[in-house]
């Protein structure tokens, strides 16, 4: 019986072995058209961006924002538990590729009473006097092991891990993409908040040149020089830059409260911002060929793996329809006695294989199989719609920074010439050449001038940091571990 059961356990390793070699192939990965480079204009190629891209902008402030929000984040944090659910689900996953194996045991003990032994003998009752004149018992004593394996002929098994490992991949992804986010809009709102500074001091100057020129209206009124209108203008003047003070107030709040929560701090414990946007600077970044972006954005690398596990679910859902071979075999022991319950006698084995073919289920695969189809028609579609809007990102940022790189330096121009004319305007004041009027006015032309300067710079860190969000913030794809 040994020798019987060996050659039985050697058929089962063998068909163990052939599994998955007739294993079903899914829908290839389409190729993406690669653009030879970019059209959106570039200084010179830069090297690729680091991981940690917002130390370039020479802020040890904004590192520590980010560093903290990298923890503290919510979208961070459920992206990363997502990702670990998705990581633990391979285990689930390989589960069915695996052998399972159990053990059993037991003891029973049974009474049977005289009167349901007379009823149960064969004799009858004619002959009760031979039967036991007492109730008897009866022990029996078992303890087994059994396996079971299906055999993956046609890789469904197989295909149902590559489609775990390929959407664990996609959350881990997702996971870099949105800490890839949240990293740029702390950077943006950031470097708003320092705008928004710099607008509030230039508002207060706004308001200070507005009342010196509704003093000079007043006096001028009283002196008969001018009529009534005059106040009134300079009046409106001075509580339209209070206005805009006001409002210039309220948007740094907000943007102070959207920082925290981009942080994942209440509002109470974000540190003060302190600084300005020219105590920064815009770092040289330009992106290198079209190719490298590939494997450089994570949106589109989860794009590639939610398409590549969809292709594992269509060869799976094909496999459903054909034949499945399961092995089964167990052996142990049976004794109505536990002394024996070891013994060569008391040894019980069996080994089984069965095969089943699915041959109506009322459309169940015939649809599941078209479903997995559709869906990978649609994971192709976002597949290449992440492609084109990575280019377009890239593009678009290129075009953002080069220009308002132009706009910055002609607006800082500008602001150059209207502080010389407002320095000429105050010597000239002093000499008694012209009236405050003169120095009121240049002094309102720089302070717009400067307005106009803030934003202009504003608009080059933010594309600055949205280039580096669209070249993928450093981040490169990492070959997954299968565990």
């Amino acid at each position: 019986m040994g020798v019987a059961f060996a050659s039985r356990l050697s058929l089962v390793i063998t068909l163990a072995n052939l599994a998955g070699c007739v294993s079903i192939k899914g829908p290839p990965v389409p190729n993406l058209p690669i653009p030879v480079a970019f059209t959106s204009p570039v200084e010179r190629a830069h090297p690729w961006p680091s991981v940690d891209w917002w130390v370039a902008f020479g802020s040890p402030q904004l590192c520590r924002l980010i560093h903290e929000a990298q923890v503290k984040n919510p979208d961070i944090r459920t992206a990363a538990a997502q990702f670990a659910a998705a990581d633990a689900n391979l285990l689930v996953a390989g589960a069915s590729r695996q052998p399972a194996f159990a053990v059993g045991g037991g003891g029973v003990d049974e009474k049977i009473g005289k009167q349901a032994i007379e009823a149960s003998s064969p004799l009858g009752g004619l002959n009760a006097k031979s039967l036991p004149s007492m109730d008897s018992y009866l022990h029996v004593y078992s303890l087994s092991f059994s396996a079971s394996y299906e055999i993956d002929f046609w890789g469904k098994n197989l295909d149902k891990r590559r489609a775990a490992i390929a959407n664990a991949d996609a959350s881990r992804f997702n996971r870099d993409s949105v800490a890839l986010s949240v990293e740029a809009l702390i950077a943006d709102t950031y470097f708003q908040i320092l705008a928004d500074q710099e607008q509030i001091t230039i508002a207060r100057r706004e308001v200070v040149t507005a009342r010196r020129a509704l003093t000079k209206a007043q006096d001028e009124y009283a002196a008969g020089t001018v009529d009534r209108s005059g106040v009134a203008q300079a009046q409106a003047a001075v509580a339209a830059d209070r206005a805009a003070l006001s409002q210039m107030r309220q948007n740094a709040r907000e943007a102070t409260l959207s920082l925290a929560t981009l942080v994942g701090v209440a509002p109470e414990d974000l540190p003060a911002i302190r600084g300005g946007l020219d105590s920064l600077k815009v770092p040289p970044i330009a992106p290198g060929n079209p190719a490298g972006l590939l494997a450089r954005r994570p949106d589109v690398a989860q794009a590639r793996a939610l398409l590549e596990a969809a292709g594992a679910d269509v060869a799976g859902a094909k496999a459903q329809a054909l034949p499945s071979i399961t092995l089964t075999g167990a052996t142990g022991w049976q004794s109505t006695a536990l002394s024996s319950l070891f013994e060569p006698q008391s040894i019980l084995q069996n080994a089984v294989a069965s095969m089943t073919q699915p041959l109506f289920e009322g459309g169940l695969l015939l649809g599941g199989y078209r479903e997995s189809q559709a869906i990978f028609r649609e994971d192709v579609a976002r597949y290449q719609q992440s492609w084109i809007q990575a280019l377009t990102d890239v593009e678009q940022q290129l075009t953002a920074l080069h220009e308002t790189t132009d706009e910055e330096a002609a607006y800082a121009q500008a602001v150059a010439s209207a502080r010389t004319n407002f320095d000429v305007a105050n010597a000239n004041f002093e000499r008694g050449t012209v009236d405050v009027g003169s120095v009121t006015n240049a002094e309102q032309a720089l302070l717009s001038e400067q307005s106009l300067r803030v934003q202009a710079n504003l608009a080059r860190f933010v594309a600055a940091a949205n280039l580096f969000k669209a070249m993928g913030g450093g981040w490169i794809s990492q070959p997954t571990v299968e565990k």
